[in-house]
């Protein structure tokens, strides 16, 4: 038979919640902090901190919101949720301990958060993508892996000299169980992928160099790098903007002050 729990909240005023009742057993708020600052990844009042920094660096910044962009980030939640009807809306309110005025008021973080995305200026993210720029470059690489130095430094030869075709060889040579049926296609990959001296050896050469073989284990590896790329700054643009807003908003929590009521 399946469980069914019964919880309810204290309130002093609206939905400012003070305790929990579950299933008779009431848990003060300041437990339930204390419960999720050593059971949660991201504990409850870290995140709060972060929420109430944002607000307050909203109002620094001069951030101030329509009533469309309220009612924009409201549908935004909606839809996430799978709200479709008044109907479905009253009754996630119900399970959350939530009114409308109170739902409206939590998702005016997210509107706050689009606005503060948006006002990141242009120059900045310029600024950060140049300074990314070898971390977000990647290469398309392929691998031959072969059991011994001696056949890899032969083959690694052939290869150079262009005797040998290098997919050819992956096809028919390679161990690697993974790259050998794609002809030897590693992906795209970028520094941090890479163990750190293979990183610096295929990381500068030209497209269409040989690199190795180069010690993996108790194998060897020879790559082609077949080219290079870098994203451009539209594709990563809404990332960086997420990044710096969170570093600005870590800095922030860090340095707040946080006080508990009685």
């Amino acid at each position: 038979m399946a469980s069914h729990s019964i919880i309810s909240s204290s309130t002093s005023s609206g939905t400012n919640m003070t305790t929990f009742s579950v299933n008779g057993d009431e848990v003060s708020l300041s437990r339930a902090l204390a419960w999720s600052s050593v059971e949660d990844p991201e504990p409850f009042l870290d995140l709060t901190v972060e929420r109430a920094v944002l607000v307050q660096y909203s109002i620094h910044s001069g951030i101030e919101l329509t009533a469309d962009d309220l009612q924009q980030a409201v549908n935004e939640f909606r839809y996430e949720m799978g709200i479709d009807s008044a109907d479905e809306t009253r009754r996630w309110l119900k399970a959350n301990h939530m009114d409308e005025r109170a739902m409206a008021d939590a998702c005016r973080l997210r509107a706050l958060r689009s606005k503060l995305l948006l006002a990141i200026e242009d120059t900045q993210i310029a600024e950060t993508y140049q300074q990314l720029a070898t971390e977000l470059e990647t290469a398309s690489l392929y691998a031959i892996t072969l059991p011994t130095r001696r056949e890899a430094e032969k083959m690694a030869d052939q290869l150079r000299n262009g005797t040998l075709n290098f997919h050819l060889a992956a096809l028919e040579h390679s161990t690697d169980e993974t790259t050998r049926p794609a002809a030897g296609y590693l992906g795209e990959v970028t520094r941090a992928d890479l163990p750190e001296t293979v990183a610096i050896s295929v990381f500068s050469v030209d497209p269409g160099d040989i690199v190795g073989p180069l010690k993996n284990g108790t194998e060897y590896d020879i790559y082609l790098v077949s080219g290079f790329q870098k994203p451009p700054i539209g594709e990563v643009e809404p990332e960086i903007r997420q990044s710096l807003l969170a570093e600005q908003l870590g800095i922030l929590a860090r340095q707040a002050v946080v006080m508990t009521g009685n």
